[in-house]
C-alpha cells in the first residue's frame, strides 16, 4: 500500500503560535538526529528506559503502567460529601455522596505549559457542578456515573451515585475510576481505528477504498451509492455514508435480547431491502449521516474476513493490549463476566409510570416535576461473545466495555499523535511508530481530509464539528457539536424554546459563541453511546490537548446526562460556567417535558387507533410463522399479557421476532372486525410497560413504525404480513413496500437457528 502524503502543514496547527513550536521542535529534532548520527551513544548500565511517543528515552519508573505511554502517579482520593436530597417515597435511588479521585498523568517527553492546567481540578469540583450532577442523577431517575476529564497532563475523576440502585435507606457501593461500563456507540471509533491498523498492513490487502462487494458478494447489486455514482466502500461504512435502511427496530429487544448471533441475517436483510428513502443525493449527507449500526457490523466481518480472527480478538491484540487498556472488554466471555462482575456497573432503565398517570388524570401538566424512578434490567447481550470470541458484529458497534481510566488512555494517546511533529507523520517515519499508532495517524489524516467539507458530520466512526461557529451561519443546519443520543433531537428545540433570556441559556453551550466571523475554528471529535442499560458520551478537542468521557449505568430516556454532564465538562474554562451549571437544570427540565410530550403523543395515537388487545379465538387466522430473508422471521402465536392492572394476563396474540425473542402482545386497529381480507395490527406498547425493559428511546416513539397488516387470507389462515420497518421508503414511488416489507407464511419450523 501507498504511503498516504503528508497533511498540509496548516492542518496541523490553526493557530501561529502553535505553528512557530512545531516548527521550531522540527528544526531541533533534525539538529538532534544530525549530532547523535555523528557521536552515537555507547551502551551504558543505566537503568532500563523505556521509547517516549517523541522517540526520547527516560528511566521506566516503578509507576509506569505497561504500553500506556504515560507516568500515572496517583495523588490521592477525595470525598466530597453533598448534602441528601429530599426524601421521596417513590425513589429506590439516594444521592449520597460524591467521590472524587484526581490523577496526575505525565508525559513523558512532554510538560503542557498552556497556562490552564490546574483550572480544570479546581473548576470541575466545584459546588457548582457537583450541585448540578447530582440534581440531574437525583430528579431524572440516573444510578452510576462516572466522568473523566483530561486536559494536556492533568486528569480528573469523579464518581457519583452507586453502582446498582437501592431501596431507601441503603448505602451501596459507589463506583470508581476502574468500574466497567457498557459503552455502546463509543465502540465505533476503536472499530474504526482496527480498519486502519489493517489498511497499513499490506499482508490484509484492504483499503479504505475497497469496495464492500468485492469482500462480501452477499450485497451484490446493494451497494450502488445513488448520492456518489459510485461503488460502497469501507471508507463510507465508517463514515456512516451508506444508503442502507434503518434495520434498528428488528433486533433492539427488551429485556437485552440481542438475536443476531451472526452477520448472516443482516447480509441477507441488506441484500433484500430497498436502500433508504431519504439518503438519495449528496446534499442528503450534507450536515447529516445515515447512522447505520448494520455498517459497522458490517466492518467487523472485513476483520474477520481478512484476518481470519475475530473481530474481538483482533481488537484486543492489536488495540487494547499494546494501550495497556486492562479494564476494557471485547467480546464479553462467560469466565470473564463470572470473574470480573464485581467490577461491573449494573444496568438500569426509568421509569415513566408515575408522570404518565399523574398526566392521564390531570392532576400535573408538562411543565411539572416529575418522578423518575430507575428500575434495574438485564443487560445488552451485545456485549457477549462465546468462549472462543466468536461475537454478534453488531458488538463491534456497540457491545464494547471500559472504565474511565481506560478510555483516557486511548484519548490520550490519540491526541498526542495529533501533535507528533510533522516529520514523525512523514512516509518515512510512519512505518517506524508502534502499529496502533500507526492507525491513529491514518484515521487523523483521513479525518483531517473529510472535514475539508463544512458540510462533513461523521467521519471514521467520530461525529465531527470544526468549532467554535454559528448554526445560523450553516445551511441546511447542522446538529450542534456535542449534541448525542436521547438528546439530539430535542436540544436545539428545548433552547429555542427557553429562548435567550431565561437562565441565559445560550450561553449553556460556548461552542456557539464565535465572537468575529474571522475567529480560527479547531476540530472537536465526539460520539454518544445509548443501549439497554447504558448511556455514555465522550468528546475531544483536539487542539487544545483536552478529553472529556462520561459513563452512566442508566439508559436516559427522559434526559441523557451523560451528554449534558459531558458538554458542561468540555466547556470548563469558558466564561460563566457556574451559570452555565444553572442553566443546565433549566435546560434539562425542559428536554424531560419535551420527552413526555413525545410519549403522551404515542401513548394517545396508540390507544386511539388500536384500542384492544387481539383476541387470540377471533384472530386465529394471523397465528403461524413468516418469514422475509433467510435467519430473519416472526411468530405469531397464542398467549397472555401481564399488566400492571392485571398480573395474571389477559388473553392475545402475541408477537415474537424470531420465535424466542420479547412477547409482544398485538393489538388490533378499530375497523379490523369489519374486514376480512386485511387486518392492521401493532405491536407498539404503552411506555409504561416498555421503559423499564429497556427499551423507549427516540427510535420507540411512533406507533406506525411497528403496524403491521395481514393480508392474502387464503382459506382459515393469512399468507403474510406487511411490516415497513423504514418508511422512509415511502418517499420512494417506484418501490412497492407491501412487497419488499412482506413476511411470508412458512411451514418450516427449523428457522430457529444461530443467527
Amino acid at each position: 500500500m501507498d504511503t498516504p502524503p503528508p497533511l498540509p502543514r496548516y492542518l496541523e496547527s490553526r493557530h501561529w503560535y502553535s505553528f512557530l513550536t512545531r516548527c521550531v521542535e522540527e528544526i531541533l529534532h533534525s539538529c538532534l538526529a544530525m549530532v547523535t548520527s555523528l557521536f552515537p551513544v555507547p551502551p551504558s548500565s543505566s537503568p532500563q528506559r523505556a521509547s517516549s511517543p517523541q522517540g526520547v528515552t527516560e528511566d521506566r519508573l516503578p509507576e509506569v503502567e505497561p504500553h500506556s505511554g504515560r507516568c500515572i502517579k496517583q495523588q490521592g482520593t477525595q470525598h466530597l460529601d453533598h448534602e441528601r436530597p429530599p426524601n421521596k417515597s417513590n425513589r429506590l435511588l439516594r444521592r449520597l455522596t460524591a467521590r472524587s479521585q484526581e490523577l496526575r498523568l505525565t508525559p513523558n517527553t512532554r510538560q503542557d505549559n498552556s497556562g490552564t492546567m490546574g483550572a480544570a481540578p479546581d473548576t470541575l469540583r466545584s459546588q457548582a457542578f457537583m450541585d448540578m450532577v447530582n440534581h440531574l442523577s437525583s430528579n431524572y431517575g440516573n444510578v452510576g456515573l462516572s466522568v473523566g476529564h483530561l486536559d494536556g497532563s492533568n486528569s480528573i475523576n469523579m464518581n457519583f451515585g452507586t453502582i446498582q440502585a437501592l431501596n431507601d435507606g441503603d448505602c451501596g457501593e459507589a463506583p470508581t475510576k476502574d468500574t466497567v461500563y457498557m459503552i455502546s456507540s463509543m465502540s465505533k471509533p476503536i472499530i474504526a481505528l482496527a480498519i486502519a491498523i489493517m489498511v497499513n498492513d499490506e499482508k490484509y490487502d484492504v483499503e479504505l477504498t475497497t469496495h464492500i462487494k468485492d469482500i462480501l458478494p452477499e450485497l451484490a447489486g446493494r451497494t450502488s451509492l445513488r448520492h456518489a455514482n459510485r461503488e460502497l466502500t469501507i471508507a463510507d461504512l465508517l463514515d456512516n455514508r451508506t444508503e442502507f435502511p434503518k434495520c434498528t427496530n428488528f433486533w433492539e429487544s427488551p429485556e437485552g435480547d440481542m438475536p443476531w448471533k451472526t452477520v448472516s441475517p443482516i447480509l441477507a436483510l441488506l441484500g433484500k431491502l430497498p436502500p433508504s428513502g431519504s439518503f438519495k443525493t449528496a446534499n442528503d449527507f450534507a450536515n447529516a449521516r445515515n447512522y447505520c449500526n448494520e455498517g459497522f457490523a458490517l466492518a467487523a466481518t472485513i476483520v474477520e474476513k481478512k484476518t481470519g480472527t475475530t473481530w474481538a480478538e483482533f481488537i484486543r491484540h492489536k488495540i487494547l493490549q499494546p494501550l495497556g487498556m486492562s479494564s476494557t472488554i471485547a467480546g464479553l466471555t462467560n469466565p470473564e463476566e463470572r470473574d470480573r462482575s464485581n467490577r461491573f456497573a449494573k444496568s438500569h432503565s426509568v421509569s415513566v409510570k408515575e408522570p404518565l398517570e399523574e398526566l392521564r388524570h390531570r392532576q400535573s401538566d408538562l411543565g411539572s416535576s416529575f418522578e423518575y424512578d430507575p428500575v434495574q434490567v438485564k443487560p445488552s447481550q451485545v456485549t457477549h461473545a462465546a468462549e472462543d470470541l466468536k461475537s454478534t458484529p453488531l458488538g463491534a458497534a456497540a457491545g464494547i466495555m471500559s472504565s474511565v481510566t481506560d478510555l483516557l488512555k486511548f484519548y490520550c494517546k490519540f491526541i498526542d499523535i495529533y501533535h507528533y511533529p510533522v516529520h514523525r507523520k512523514s512516509g518515512v517515519d510512519l512505518k517506524r511508530l508502534p502499529e496502533v499508532e500507526r492507525g491513529m495517524v491514518t484515521v487523523q489524516r483521513y479525518i483531517e481530509s473529510m472535514v475539508q467539507s463544512t458540510t462533513c458530520a461523521y467521519a471514521a466512526g467520530w461525529s465531527t464539528a470544526m468549532v467554535p461557529w454559528e448554526t445560523e451561519h450553516a445551511s441546511p443546519r447542522p446538529r450542534w457539536p456535542g449534541a448525542d443520543g436521547d438528546n439530539a433531537r430535542r436540544l436545539e428545540k428545548a433552547m429555542g424554546k427557553l429562548g435567550k433570556n431565561e437562565a441565559d441559556i445560550y450561553r449553556a453551550w460556548p461552542f456557539f459563541q464565535q465572537t468575529r466571523l474571522s475567529e480560527d475554528q479547531r476540530l472537536t471529535l465526539h460520539h454518544g453511546g445509548n443501549m439497554v442499560g447504558a448511556t455514555s458520551f465522550c468528546m475531544l478537542d483536539l487542539e487544545r490537548k483536552r478529553a472529556t468521557v462520561v459513563l452512566s449505568n442508566t439508559r436516559g430516556f427522559v434526559v441523557d446526562i451523560a451528554n449534558l454532564v459531558g458538554m458542561t465538562m468540555a466547556t470548563y474554562d469558558e466564561p460563566a460556567f457556574e451559570q452555565r451549571c444553572e442553566a443546565f437544570k433549566v435546560l434539562a427540565k425542559s428536554l424531560a417535558s419535551s420527552y413526555l410530550w413525545d410519549v403522551c403523543h404515542y401513548e394517545q395515537s396508540l390507544t386511539a387507533e388500536f384500542p384492544q388487545l387481539a383476541d387470540p379465538e377471533a384472530f386465529k387466522a394471523c397465528v403461524g410463522t413468516y418469514q422475509i430473508a433467510e435467519g430473519v422471521f416472526a411468530m405469531v402465536s397464542k398467549g397472555k399479557h401481564s399488566t400492571f392492572e392485571d398480573p395474571s394476563g389477559i388473553p392475545c396474540l402475541q408477537f415474537r421476532l424470531y420465535g424466542n425473542g420479547y412477547p409482544y402482545p398485538l393489538r388490533v386497529s378499530k375497523g379490523a372486525f369489519n374486514s376480512d381480507q386485511s387486518i392492521k395490527m401493532t405491536f407498539a406498547m404503552s411506555m409504561a410497560e416498555l421503559a423499564p425493559l429497556g427499551v423507549g428511546g427516540n427510535n420507540r416513539l411512533d406507533a406506525k413504525d411497528f403496524h403491521i397488516e395481514f393480508c392474502n387470507k387464503n382459506d382459515d389462515a393469512f399468507e403474510r404480513f406487511v411490516w415497513v420497518v423504514d418508511r422512509t421508503i415511502l418517499k420512494t414511488p417506484d418501490v412497492d413496500a407491501s412487497s419488499v416489507y412482506a413476511f411470508v407464511r412458512t411451514a418450516n419450523t427449523t428457522l430457529a437457528i444461530e443467527r
